[in-house]
């Protein structure tokens, strides 16, 4: 989560970590992190699906 919001949030802040992120307006960021996991984990609910394993 770290790597992807410092990419997005703070990408010139080397030492940007979650606690700095989250100090934007939280909701904004929290809606922008979970977005990326969501279009992102394919397994974050986990399947047997082997089409999505394999992806």
């Amino acid at each position: 989560m770290e790597a992807a919001g410092k990419s997005t949030f703070a990408p010139d802040d080397d030492d940007a970590t979650l606690g700095k992120l989250i100090r934007n307006d939280s909701r904004v960021t929290i809606h922008h992190l979970t977005g990326m996991v969501w279009r992102s984990e394919f397994d974050r609910h986990g399947t047997d699906d082997p089409e999505v394993l394999s992806e």
